[in-house]
C-alpha cells in the first residue's frame, strides 16, 4: 500500500493477518492497538485507529485515520499492531509497512507502475528500488542549481537503475537462478548506459602527447 505525504484516508486500511505468508487467526482477540511510526522511528502525531472486525467470515483488523493527516514525511511507516482479549492475553502481529511517497519531480510509486509493468508486487519494495535508484543517480549525476527541475534523463537513470538493482537482486548467486522468494536492496553499480546518459561522453580528435598544439597529423 502506498500513499502520498498530506493524505488522509477515507476508506480504511484492512489487514489480512498473516505471519511468513500464513494466514494468522486472531479469531481469540477482541481488542486490536496500533502504533505508526514515521520513517525516523518516531511515533506519528496523528495516530490512527484499529478495530478486529469480522469480513465475511474472515478475522481482519480494520485501520481507520483520523482528520488529520498522519504523513508528514516521505519515506517507508511502520504499523504495529498488537490484539489482546479480556483474560490479558497479547498477540504483537508482524509490522505492516507502508510506502509515502511525494511529487519532487523523480519517479513515484504510481508513476513507475504506469511505466514499468514488470516492476514488484509490493509497493514498498518498488518505493525502496526507487530511493536507492535515486540517491545513486544523485551522487553520480552532476549537480543541479538549487531549484531547478529533474531533468528527463534523470528520472529515466532513475528507472533504468531501479529495475536493475531489482533483476540483479533475483539472482541466486550460488546458482544463477532467477527467483522471487526473496529479496534485498543491494549495492549495484550504474550501468554504462545510464553513465552515459547522465555525463555524456562526446569522442574528440584524437591527440599525440609532445606534439605541439594545432599540429596536423
Amino acid at each position: 500500500m502506498s500513499y502520498y505525504v498530506g493524505d488522509i484516508p477515507a476508506a480504511p486500511l484492512v489487514i489480512e493477518p498473516a505471519r511468513g505468508g500464513d494466514p494468522l487467526d486472531i479469531s481469540d482477540y477482541t481488542v486490536a492497538s496500533i502504533s505508526l511510526i514515521d520513517p525516523t522511528g518516531i511515533p506519528v502525531e496523528a495516530q490512527p485507529t484499529a478495530t478486529i472486525v469480522d469480513d465475511e467470515g474472515i478475522t481482519v483488523i480494520r485501520v481507520t485515520w483520523g482528520n488529520a493527516s498522519p504523513f508528514a514525511a516521505s519515506g517507508v511507516h511502520v504499523a504495529r499492531i498488537t490484539v489482546s482479549d479480556d483474560a490479558g492475553h497479547k498477540l504483537r502481529m508482524p509490522a505492516v509497512r507502508l510506502a509515502v511517497d511525494t511529487d519532487d519531480g523523480w519517479y513515484t510509486v504510481d508513476d513507475a507502475r504506469d511505466d514499468w509493468l514488470q516492476g514488484p508486487v509490493s509497493d514498498v519494495r518498488l518505493y525502496e528500488l526507487l530511493q536507492v535508484a535515486k540517491k545513486e543517480v544523485i551522487d553520480f549525476a552532476p549537480d543541479l542549481p538549487d531549484g531547478a527541475s529533474v531533468p528527463l534523463s534523470y528520472r529515466q537513470a532513475q528507472l533504468d537503475h531501479a529495475r536493475d538493482v531489482w533483476n540483479a537482486s533475483k539472482v541466486d548467486p550460488s546458482t544463477g537462478d532467477d527467483g522471487d522468494d526473496s529479496f534485498a536492496v543491494r549495492a549495484f553499480p550504474l550501468d554504462w548506459t545510464i553513465k552515459q546518459r547522465l555525463r555524456p561522453q562526446h569522442p574528440g580528435r584524437p591527440t599525440v602527447a609532445g606534439l605541439p598544439e594545432g599540429y596536423v597529423y
